[in-house]
């Protein structure tokens, strides 16, 4: 189970702690089996430990199971206590975690409820930016850290890096002067850890170039990381023939009255909030922290036809196809960069 995992950085270690709780809970481990992990995943977690933050519930139900031990242990090393631990005081720990299963129904519950409103939320928001202007410039990028720093990235870092990204989106200076609104989702992969995906909207009768703009984010990203970071660039060339020669392009340049460009345009910002993104959620997060949000904007208020308001009610924000989905939701894709 813990090949999956390397236990070297933050992330990796509380999805480690997420799939060792969800295997006991809902598929059953031998005794060795749960102690030997157990007793490499304790000193791990504990490296990494913080007071201030909310876990999921899986990562709250292991570190009370941790609390536990510690008091029961007293003077001796993790592996030696587990040694002197019999069958029933092991599965006595196992049935522990397990008490944790309805507070897990509640939290997948309210997961795909936010998830919901959000989408709900940020499609009208989209819609609102789109109907104000007669062209916008769509931008998609996903944003991470380079593999061979993620033993460096703790959750405060990350939490502070996505701070001065946001910061900088709202100071609208330099290359985002003319952004008119943006989406952000934070999420927390298998392998590329923590990472952010962005939807981004320029107005296009101020600027052009698409993926320049796209490279530009990646850019100022790297400042932000230090160098540790990097990103895809959801506009490149290749990428947009292939979905334009599908009929699925929805980056670049939008415009109001087609209405096949609308919709694809929700498409995109649909991913964002997508329900069936469970298992990329955030494990770790603080207080009142938000894992999807999106710029402020007052709409123009000007009496555009009325024709275009209409098809803007009735256009649709299904979910992306799988085609949407970029490089750091693939695993198995060696080059994030692009």
């Amino acid at each position: 189970m813990l090949n999956s995992y390397p236990l070297d950085n933050h992330s990796s270690v509380l999805k480690a702690v997420d799939e060792f709780v969800f295997l006991n809970n809902n598929i059953g481990m031998l005794p060795n089996h749960f102690v030997s992990v157990l007793n490499e995943l304790i000193p791990a977690f504990k490296a990494y430990e913080q007071g201030d933050v909310v876990y999921s519930t899986y990562v709250r139900a292991f570190r009370s199971l941790v609390e536990y031990i510690d008091n029961s242990r007293k003077t001796w090393e993790y592996e030696t206590y587990f040694k002197r631990l019999g069958k029933s005081e092991i599965y006595r720990l196992s049935n522990q975690l397990k008490c944790c299963q309805s507070d897990f129904a509640k939290e997948l519950k309210r997961y795909k409820e936010n998830k919901q409103s959000n989408s709900e939320s940020f499609a009208k928001y989209v819609k609102t930016i789109i109907y104000d202007y007669s062209c916008v410039l769509i931008v998609r990028v996903d944003l991470g850290y380079r593999e061979e720093y993620l033993p460096e990235v703790t959750f405060d870092q990350f939490s502070s890096d996505v701070e001065r990204l946001r910061s900088y989106l709202k100071d609208r200076q330099g290359d985002v002067q003319h952004l008119l609104g943006y989406g952000m989702a934070l999420e927390q992969g298998q392998s590329r850890g923590f990472h952010i995906h962005l939807y981004l909207i320029y107005n296009a009768a101020r600027v052009q170039q698409d993926g320049y703009f796209a490279m530009g984010m990646i850019k100022r990203w790297k400042e932000i990381t230090a160098e540790m970071g990097t990103g895809y660039n959801g506009n490149n060339k290749e990428k947009k023939k292939e979905f334009q020669v599908k009929g699925l392009l929805g980056v670049g340049k939008i415009h109001r009255n087609c209405q096949h460009e609308v919709d694809n345009a929700l498409k995109v910002a649909s991913y964002l909030n997508r329900a069936d993104k469970w298992y990329q959620r955030l494990l770790i997060r603080f207080p009142k922290m938000q894992t999807f949000s999106k710029g402020e904007y007052t709409p123009h208020g000007r009496n555009y036809q009325t024709r275009y308001k209409d098809q803007l009610k009735g256009a649709t924000s299904s979910l992306a196809p799988v085609g949407i989905m970029t490089r750091l939701d693939v695993d198995t894709l060696d080059e994030l960069e692009s």
